[in-house]
């Protein structure tokens, strides 16, 4: 009506005061939450691309974790969605971390995507905007129900362009390739072959790359004939890739700290004996004493509860 579109003021009240409906009301909350995170990551340069500022407006984030308050899904923070046990297995990614990759990515109208860990759906929401009505998205996951909900939720949003398909994301998806630019929205220890395959020459490669325990990595991989050249690197952390041709990672707890984790990648034997000593015993300062730098390396390298601080 005439009297909704007037403007409103920071409270969601209409300039004389009436409040609004409560459809109107939560449009105005998610508005409000969305743009004040545009303006975060805009501010924090982390958003520079005023086509991928579009594409966070268009897609509304909250519609795929229905479970979360508007407010949690619009925080720069992960939001859980699945567990395994007690495995975190799948979330809806920290929005800083997809717009670090969206604008590694560089998709353009009409281009063909193919994403690996479709998750919630947002990210190939948003890749589907970024593509445009000519463009073409390819999602794939390994979990059926993961891939049903956001297919779900992709049609309600009307976006036609994406392809949502359950798999193991290491193949890649061959019936739609070639693709000019490959996601992954799970972090691999390895870069699959049929990735590489899949993508055009001159396309552009961009996901987490676990490298000698370092979760951070995110490279973007420019293709250059049989070569992947990178083109830059950033540090976004995602879940592990699940799938048969994926490395298994063990992880392990000790009985010191119950939400403490080791994520251990070595062919050895893991230290728990070790670990456990040394996180059992209390810090302890003592008075300083004079020690030459022999003395202090011997004790360093013979007693594993002590270290070494710079005052």
């Amino acid at each position: 009506s005439m009297r909704d579109a007037r403007q409103r003021d920071a409270s969601g009240a209409l300039p004389d005061g009436s409040p609004l409906s409560p459809p109107a009301r939560e449009a105005h909350e998610i508005t409000r939450l969305r743009e004040a995170l545009i303006c975060k990551l805009t501010r924090q340069s982390t958003l520079t691309d005023a086509r991928i500022a579009n594409a966070l407006r268009a897609v509304p984030r909250h519609s795929f974790v229905p479970e979360a308050s508007l407010q949690r899904s619009y925080e720069d923070s992960v939001v859980p969605v699945k567990h395994v046990g007690d495995e975190l297995v799948s979330t809806l990614s920290q929005p800083s971390a997809i717009v670090v990759m969206l604008e590694q990515l560089q998709v353009q109208d009409g281009m063909r995507v193919l994403e690996i860990g479709t998750g919630t759906g947002y990210n190939a929401a948003l890749l589907a905007a970024l593509a445009g009505p000519k463009g073409k998205v390819t999602t794939v996951d390994i979990d059926e129900d993961l891939s049903r909900h956001a297919e779900i939720v992709l049609d309600r949003l009307g976006c036609s362009t994406v392809h949502v398909q359950t798999g193991d994301g290491f193949l890649g998806v061959p019936e739609h390739a070639p693709y000019d630019r490959i996601e992954l929205s799970v972090a691999t220890p390895a870069i699959s072959p049929a990735w590489t395959s899949q993508l055009v020459d001159g396309g552009l490669f961009v996901g987490p790359i676990r490298v000698k325990g370092m979760q951070f990595l995110t490279p973007a991989f420019r293709k250059n004939g049989a070569q992947l050249v990178s083109e830059s690197i950033h540090a976004c952390h995602f879940v592990p890739m699940r799938g048969s041709r994926t490395a298994n990672i063990s992880t392990y707890r000790l009985p010191v700290r119950p939400n403490l984790r080791f994520v251990w990648e070595s062919p050895d034997e893991f230290p728990a004996g070790l670990l456990t000593r040394i996180l059992r015993q209390e810090r302890k300062v003592l008075d300083e004493v004079p020690v030459s730098w022999p003395a202090a390396a011997y004790i360093l390298l013979t007693n594993e509860a002590a270290f070494y601080t710079e005052s």
